[in-house]
């Protein structure tokens, strides 16, 4: 209801109202939002509302991280970032001109850009809900509500269980240190035992900030250099000192102290006590959406390596769903490993199923589990449940499953009568653990709640990258999983996910799950044939090769959105075949396919991604024979990126003359490979990064062009300073 005196707004409000209409579904945030068509009826026209305005014109970040193959890591990260800050700069442009002159006449205040969501976070009156209410660009307006920080949190309150006695991997690894008992539990001295301790990580603790001047803390925290001298930055204070004040006993503080504390003040309450810590400050006595995913935004812009957070959205907040998973979409994009708390409303009747685990664990997994039959897409989020000293899922710890089919931006893992998405995904010591206290830099305190588990599985992350820096988010997706101690019901449940976390058997699973793969895969279209058919041929695995019979099977998986391959693979091959012929593709559908090299449960990287590829039919004349042409491609078949040389595989589709040549990206020949007339049938090139002079050409990425009478194809090179 209108205020007296709130006449000037009137017609404004009504104009919203009658926009709000399509908001009415669960998570379909388009139009204004209901919540914030009521917000803006209790205002006065020249008083504000922080409003989250999401533009249609949203990233696809798996298409994003294809164009961006074959980086990985760090140089993917920074070049992702850059692509989304462009892009984000690019389609925001028409309403930043409007948000301008609303600025210019007091209908908006402190915008600030969300680049994961392709948003902006601002204040506005009415009248600035209205006009932005009518461009086209403009997807939703919701408000931004503050939710106190008891809501917030995932904590519950614990008294701490006395550390262990130090094992001997403790001992060894740790000196006089001793592990508490979920440091224990979980194995991770064991780890630390074989030299690895979470050296090289970046993880960013997304929360109510870090005691940074914590003895156990101080010596390993994130050196943000001049522009963030205390380790990280608050989104609540918008400053670049995120310490902790406190809230809620020091909650980040605890947090941290689980992925990191390294014992120097007596108790290793950490999982990996040498990552550094990139310090995030999103809540306060309060926190809001667009904070935690500004916080997030900042933890991919800066180079974390895994995030770990224990704040969530439940239900009852009226999330902007689709906005939560947009973010986890680009988490994965970029590679970086989330822990993610899944939430404490087990009995809470305002989060029923499938809305119970809180956004964003809610989101999917990088990888599916393989008792996840009903099949849907993948995101960024690992969801983490609590459990105790006795191994037994907490009473409050959430439950799935999840359900994204009323959600149209996305619309799968349907729930009742199907499964729905299986969540949690695993499970981690929570209630009575030790951690860190705020106020005391050599102190602890007790902590529980899938709060205090979350930062378990970010911690075992930092263990795992330190150890084979070549994993992706979906092989620890993968081994976290198929690893844990199974619990409860046989296999992935709904209470405790895959079962409880353990870093070592983690840690076993994917040393030699770093199978070499195989390499050079090709995939035509089977010359000759009446369609519905795609011929692929691969170099074996080295692991093959070499007869060393780590190698059993091949399987092969099948996309038609390149970097995703989330389905069961479509064929399982014994060790040392090096073709396949898909008989199931679809004429005139573009494919990509990639294989994996797998053996007694260990499983490669994929190989290089051939496609796009599609059948057709040959039509014939009356009369006329198939010709016997090879598909023209070209290929890299390893490595990409290079620092020394690399290796090409072409064809042309028939006899006659061709060029493959390498050119600079102003299209400048650097040395011309081949020329000429070439058989049929396929061939293979060097080029040792060398210019036609013989000089070693600088760092940079080169196009492989492959050119003949009827033919143009290229392939992107990365050679590496």
């Amino acid at each position: 209801m209108l205020r007296p005196g709130n006449h000037a707004a009137s017609a404004v409000l009504l104009a919203v109202i009658a926009w709000a209409l399509a908001a009415t579904s669960v998570g379909a945030f388009v139009g204004v939002t209901p919540d914030l068509t009521e917000r803006v009826s209790s205002l006065t026209a020249s008083e504000k509302v922080r409003v989250n305005v999401i533009l249609w014109a949203q990233h696809d970040p798996q298409a994003l991280r294809a164009e961006l193959s074959p980086l990985r890591g760090h140089p993917l990260r920074a070049a992702l970032w850059k692509e989304v800050e462009e892009r984000t700069t690019e389609t925001q442009a028409p309403v930043r001109a409007v948000i301008d002159e609303l600025v210019a006449r007091g209908d908006a205040t402190e915008p600030r850009i969300l680049y994961s969501a392709n948003g902006l976070n601002l204040w506005l009156t009415p009248a600035g809900v209205s006009a932005l209410a009518a461009r086209p660009e403009v997807r939703s307006l919701d408000w931004d509500e503050d939710r106190p920080i008891e809501e917030v949190i995932d904590a519950v309150a614990s008294p701490a269980v006395p550390a262990t006695s130090p094992s001997a991997g403790t001992a060894a690894a740790r000196g006089a240190s001793a592990p508490t008992w979920s440091i224990d539990r979980i194995n991770a001295p064991d780890v630390w035992a074989l030299g690895y301790t979470g050296q090289g990580q970046l993880i960013g603790v997304i929360d109510t900030g870090v005691n940074y001047h914590h003895a156990d803390l101080q010596d390993h925290m994130w050196d943000g250099g001049a522009q963030f001298p205390n380790h990280g930055y608050d989104f609540v204070n918008n400053d670049n000192n995120p310490i902790d004040e406190g809230h809620s006993g020091g909650h980040g503080t605890s947090v941290a102290g689980l992925c990191c504390g390294d014992g120097t003040s007596g108790t290793a309450t950490g999982v990996a006590p040498d990552a550094t810590i990139m310090a995030i400050r999103c809540s306060g006595f309060s926190s809001s959406e667009s904070i935690i995913w500004s916080g997030q935004d900042f933890a991919l812009e800066h180079g974390a390596d895994v995030i770990t957070m224990s704040l969530s959205w439940k239900f009852h907040f009226s999330p902007d769903y689709a906005t939560w998973r947009a973010q986890e979409d680009m988490i994965r994009a970029a590679d970086v490993a989330h822990s993610q708390s899944a939430g404490n409303q087990h009995v809470d009747p305002c989060c029923p199923t499938p809305w119970n685990v809180s956004a964003p664990g809610n989101c999917p997994a990088p990888w599916l589990h393989p008792d996840q039959s009903l099949l849907g897409g993948l995101s960024g989020v690992t969801a983490v449940a609590d459990v105790g000293i006795s191994d037994v899922v907490a009473s409050t710890s959430s439950h799935g499953p999840a359900s994204w089919e009323t959600i149209p931006a996305y619309g799968d893992y349907a729930y009742d009568p199907e499964m729905g998405l299986l969540k949690p995904d695993v499970a981690a010591p929570g209630l009575g653990t030790t951690s860190l206290t705020w106020n005391n830099n050599a102190g602890y305190s007790g902590f529980g709640g899938t709060s205090a588990a979350s930062p378990h599985v970010g911690g075992t992350y930092c263990l795992l990258r330190g150890a084979y820096p070549e994993l992706t988010v979906e092989d620890l997706s993968r081994v976290i999983q198929l690893s844990a101690v199974d619990l409860g019901p046989s296999g992935k449940d709904n209470r405790y996910g895959a079962g409880r976390i353990d870093a070592l058997a983690a840690h076993l699973m994917a040393e030699p799950a770093i199978l070499d793969p195989p390499t050079g895969l090709v995939a035509v279209d089977t010359p000759g044939d009446d369609g519905g058919s795609i011929d692929l041929a691969w170099v074996l695995s080295a692991d093959d090769g070499s007869g060393n019979g780590r190698v059993q099977f091949y399987e092969v998986l099948r996309t038609t959105a390149p970097g995703t391959y989330f389905e069961k693979p479509i064929a399982s091959l014994p060790a040392g075949t090096t073709s396949y012929q898909d008989e199931s593709a679809v004429d005139f559908v573009d494919y990509y396919y990639v294989v994996h090299a797998t053996g007694d449960s260990l499983r490669s990287v994929a190989s290089n991604e051939a496609g796009p590829v599609h059948s057709e039919p040959q039509v014939l004349a009356a009369g006329e024979t198939p010709a016997p042409a090879t598909t023209p491609f070209l290929s890299v078949l390893g490595p990409n990126p290079f620092t020394t040389g690399t290796e090409l595989g072409f064809a042309i589709g028939g006899p006659g003359g061709a060029e493959l040549a390498i050119y600079n990206v102003a299209g400048g020949m650097i040395r011309r490979l081949a020329a000429g007339p070439l058989a049929l049938g396929a061939h293979r090139i060097a080029w040792d990064g060398r210019d036609s002079r013989g000089r070693a050409v600088p760092g940079g990425i080169y196009v492989a062009t492959l050119t003949s009478r009827d033919l143009r194809l290229s392939q992107k090179l990365i050679r590496l300073h």
